[in-house]
């Protein structure tokens, strides 16, 4: 069930639907029954479920969270998250970071590929997201139907098309991921990898093409953006559309440096948290330890005094059934339930009239104790 923060799309069909950074602002996401659509969630979010899309192109920013599809068909998704899992899908082209090993099940023809996605302020989004650029486990894949017996049901792509995704007046696209040859991005795409041609600027209302390679918008023309974007001029195609240039982003160094740093002040704490708690442990064994020698070592004295003082500890009392009764725990709880107060009744009526104690009735005989 949606709160009042969670964003809802579906049942739509032939739009595009895009959030701008500032937009979503960690809230959860649902995607649902859409089909024929483009979708662009270009900002950072707490969890994404897309259930029951056909033929959609879908770019989902970094999510610190869970990423959930079921019942996706023919669909390109690109999608960044904590935790990945795919059901009850086919025919899907995934690009993903996954900071865990993502799951698949009950799922065929399912193609999977390092994340080669880029937008404006992307690197921001996983930091605030706590995802490691550089620990991504997209390869990893738990095909939970193969452990069952059949057939593994993906490939894994090598060579992948990156999807860059340029703003008007938002700098240009940036990426912290390398590729699956650990290259670093740079707008335009990795080194070493040819970009397509940029495409001549112009607001997405008036595109008469999609934003990707594939999967043409319906009625040749985008839907307008409902979000506060604006014109989106240039987003780039499957394989191009950002601003070439040479060398590392400095934008994604600064980032790529200051998640080091963090890492580092982690770690660090880590040790020395781990330091503190070891200490703290060898002091208490060590009082343990002493408390537990020294109530020994009185035990043995106190069992050699008794040994030596045997008749120091013997009954209390003036007469023998007196002893007799002090030496009995009248509060012990007797086996089986047994009924015992007329014994005990005995006892101290014996007690009572100082009854001797003897082998012949009416004999007068001292009683051994007295």
């Amino acid at each position: 069930m949606a709160t009042s923060g969670d964003i809802e799309i579906g049942n739509l069909q032939g739009e595009n639907i895009s959030k701008a950074p500032g937009t979503i602002n960690g809230e959860t996401v649902s995607l649902k029954h859409l089909t024929d659509c483009t979708v662009y969630l270009l900002d950072y979010s707490s969890e994404v479920e897309v259930t029951n899309c056909t033929s959609c192109q879908i770019f989902i920013g970094p999510i610190d969270g869970p990423a959930i599809f079921d019942a996706c068909v023919a669909c390109n998704i690109t999608v960044a998250c904590q935790q990945f899992q795919a059901k009850n899908c086919r025919d899907v082209d995934f690009g993903l970071y996954c900071s865990t090993q993502p799951t698949l099940k009950d799922s065929n023809e399912i193609r999977v590929a390092c994340w080669m996605g880029a937008y404006p302020g992307l690197t921001q989004h996983f930091f605030t997201c706590n995802l490691d650029p550089t620990r991504n486990q997209w390869n990893k894949m738990n095909d939970l139907s193969s452990e069952m017996g059949l057939l593994t049901n993906f490939e894994l792509v090598d060579q992948p098309e990156y999807w860059e995704v340029p703003l008007e007046g938002a700098g240009p696209p940036d990426n912290p991921v390398p590729n699956a040859e650990g290259q670093s991005y740079q707008a335009g795409g990795y080194a070493g990898q040819q970009a397509a041609p940029p495409t001549q600027a112009a607001p997405v209302a008036e595109a008469d093409e999609s934003f990707f390679s594939t999967g043409p918008t319906a009625n040749g023309n985008a839907a307008e953006l409902s979000n506060g974007m604006g014109d989106m001029s240039g987003m780039g195609q499957f394989g191009g559309g950002g601003v070439a240039e040479t060398g590392v982003n400095p934008k994604v160094a600064a980032m790529q440096k200051e998640m080091r740093e963090r890492l580092a002040r982690q770690e660090e704490i880590e040790q020395t948290t781990k330091s503190e708690m070891n200490s703290k442990a060898k002091t208490y064994l060590s009082s343990f330890y002493e408390k537990r020698q020294k109530a020994t070592t009185k035990k043995h004295e106190t069992n050699r005094q008794n040994e030596a003082n045997p008749l120091t500890q013997g009954p209390q009392g003036t007469s023998g059934w007196e002893k007799t009764v002090n030496m009995i725990d009248f509060g012990f709880n007797r086996p089986n339930g047994a009924d015992l107060a007329r014994y005990k009744s005995i006892l101290f009526t014996a007690k009572a009239k100082n009854m001797p104690i003897g082998s012949a009735p009416g004999a007068s005989v001292a009683s051994p104790l007295a």
